[in-house]
């Protein structure tokens, strides 16, 4: 049945912007237009990455990076140029009280010498041209610390962890400039083709940041940065250039007698000092990073985190065969995260036609405005790597929308659609020409099966659902050649011989239960059909047209009969959906299905494990 394909199809595409590559159909999009109405559906998915599954990006964080197509081991940055909003003394400067004495010793030498000379309070400005990094990089990581989140007295949110072990680092710039703003005519300090090595033949650079993240009331992410371990006062400092750069400096005796300074002498005392200074410079850098760099992410956090986190794609409209395609806008906005035992997501989706903008979702099919929490607890967290939740309004939603645009309101029984059928032909409104098809009365809409009884415990690896279906069965079905829709409505108008026949169209209700469970890889999904509620049949007497001397109850008797005997061999023979619906990859990791619920709060959960062979080749399961 094409309709419970296209309802999972759905399931899967809806992972897609959480991170997960496009796969199969539907397909995903650039970043659509703007959407002016947004009907978010709260908390509609949830993510639990445990801690067994937090070890992919403990331990293979650097291959997650290099799958994204992003190179961290070298960089080349823009020319850029710094300047101080502020004078300070030279001394301030100073990141020790030895070398504050030693400057303020100079700076009263120099003044005391030279009648105005300039150097009482600069203001620094420095220029960086053409500059770039290479790194050997021996291990990189985000972790959690639940620890740190409890010592924090933090109740939510959540502490994550970035650890660098560096082995080397190679940092040069083709130029770099130093001047003073408060004395530009003073000419300009610095080197030319400088380069800084870090590391090497010491022990490596190990930089270790944990940060505080949560969203608040309003869904704004708000980041503390609550630390910085290092050890950059334990590594080694290389210091190379092509070229000093010095102001010209001239001193004149009555005009006559012309002093200037050695420039290669200036370069052999700075070599001479530079171990001296690289030390004090290690030391500095030690105490910056620790005290200064925690304090300025979080001045940047507050300029730069200052709305919620919103993503918008497009997802291709079930049923829509127009050239080119006018796709739905689906959109998630970070509601929370939290650690417990665990990193908990969970995401506001909303789902959107601008052709339809004011169409409203359909809550009140699963669990009312308010959407419950998805349970997650069908396994044990010790067992699975991340459990992925998505309610069923969100499906719901797409099929909604669908139905409203009237893509898939008419089901062809004979493998044509209405147009085929030939305007111009005499007997084109004939029933023997006209392509019969099944009506959709209303939005199919995906349930979870909450009937004790209707079908045995599930296995694991397997669940069950349900669709509610209103249709109206064409006039004179009984002689319909059906040939597309499926063998259980062939099975169907095979009633044998009855006292009465059904002569006009008729209005039917029921509600298919379907079974869900993982293909032989465990990389996919199969759909089998397996019964009907026999609960849920209804037939609006209204649609009939009797001929003969049957009662509605007689039909009913018939229906159900025939049900009961068709639904037993789809039982018997595995009757499947035809094809696989194939869980994207993650940061180009596969996934394994460990196990599937459809939860009574009308969540969808898989519990998955991270397939570390590689991403799946999605012909594997077609």
């Amino acid at each position: 049945m094409q309709i419970i394909g296209v309802i999972f199809q759905i399931m899967m595409a809806c992972v897609c912007p959480l991170a997960f590559a496009a796969d199969g159909n539907p397909t995903l999009a650039a970043a659509p237009a703007p959407v002016k109405v947004k009907h978010y559906i709260q908390g509609a998915v949830m993510l639990e990455l445990t801690e067994r599954g937090s070890l992919l990006f403990q331990n293979h964080l650097a291959d997650i990076i290099d799958n994204e197509g992003l190179d961290f081991y070298k960089g080349h940055f823009a020319d850029y140029q710094w300047k101080s909003n502020t004078s300070y003394k030279l001394e301030d400067l100073a990141p020790d009280a030895d070398t504050k004495k030693l400057l303020q010793t100079i700076d009263g030498i120099l003044h005391s010498w030279f009648n105005g000379f300039p150097l009482s309070e600069i203001r620094p400005t420095v220029e960086i041209g053409n500059s770039g990094y290479k790194a050997t990089i021996n291990h990189i990581a985000i972790s959690t610390d639940e620890n740190l989140l409890h010592q924090l007295k933090k109740t939510e949110g959540a502490v994550l962890v970035l650890q660098v072990e560096i082995k080397e680092i190679d940092a040069g710039a083709q130029k770099i400039r130093v001047w003073d703003l408060n004395a530009e005519d003073m000419g300009q300090v610095g080197f030319d083709n400088a380069m800084v090595k870090v590391g090497g033949s010491s022990p490596p650079l190990q930089l270790r940041m944990p940060f505080y993240v949560k969203i608040n009331a309003s869904g704004i992410p708000e980041f503390e940065a609550v630390g910085l371990d290092q050890n950059i006062d334990k590594v080694n400092l290389e210091f190379t250039y092509k070229n000093i750069v010095i102001p010209v400096v001239e001193t004149r005796i009555n005009n006559k007698v012309v002093i200037t300074p050695k420039k290669e002498k200036l370069q052999e005392e700075f070599l001479q000092n530079m171990p001296t200074v690289l030390i004090r410079l290690r030391n500095y850098l030690h105490d910056f990073a620790s005290q200064q760099i925690p304090e300025l992410l979080n001045e940047k956090a507050k300029q730069y985190l200052v709305g919620a986190l919103e993503e918008i794609r497009t997802i291709d409209a079930p049923g829509d065969t127009t050239k080119p395609p006018h796709p739905f806008m689906i959109g998630q906005q970070l509601k929370s995260l939290n650690q417990n035992g665990g990193l908990q997501i969970v995401l506001n989706m909303f789902v959107e036609d601008l052709q339809n903008p004011y169409s409203k979702p359909i809550l009140s099919t699963s669990g009312g405005e308010k959407i419950p929490p998805a349970q997650i607890d069908g396994l044990d967290k010790t067992k699975y790597d991340l459990a992925f939740a998505i309610h069923d309004s969100v499906i719901n939603r797409i099929l909604q929308l669908s139905y409203e645009r009237k893509l898939f309101a008419n089901i062809p029984l004979d493998g044509k659609s209405p147009s085929d059928a030939s305007p111009s032909s005499a007997q084109a409104n004939t029933a023997a020409t006209t392509p019969q098809v099944l009506t959709m009365l209303k939005a199919p809409v995906l349930l979870p099966l909450t009937k004790p009884g209707l079908v045995p415990r599930a296995n694991i690896g397997e669940t069950y659902a349900r669709v509610h279906l209103v249709i109206r069965v064409p006039p004179q079905f009984k002689s319909i050649p059906i040939k597309s829709f499926g063998d259980w409505w062939k099975d169907l108008t095979n009633w044998g011989t009855r006292n009465f026949v059904i002569s006009d169209r008729f209005e039917l209700t029921l509600d298919l239960i379907v079974k869900l469970k993982k293909n032989a890889t465990g990389r996919g999904l199969q759909i089998l059909l397996w019964d009907v509620d026999p609960d849920s049949f209804a037939v609006d007497e209204d649609s009939l047209t009797l001929i003969g001397d049957a009662a509605i109850g007689t039909i009913m008797d018939v229906i159900k009969s025939r049900f009961a005997t068709m639904t037993q061999s789809w039982r018997e023979k595995d009757t499947a959906i035809p094809g696989n619906i194939s869980v994207p990859p993650f940061f180009g990791y596969s996934f394994l299905i460990d196990n599937l619920v459809m939860e009574p709060t009308g969540h969808i959960t898989l519990y998955l494990d991270f397939d570390m062979s590689g991403a799946a080749d999605p012909a594997e399961d077609n």
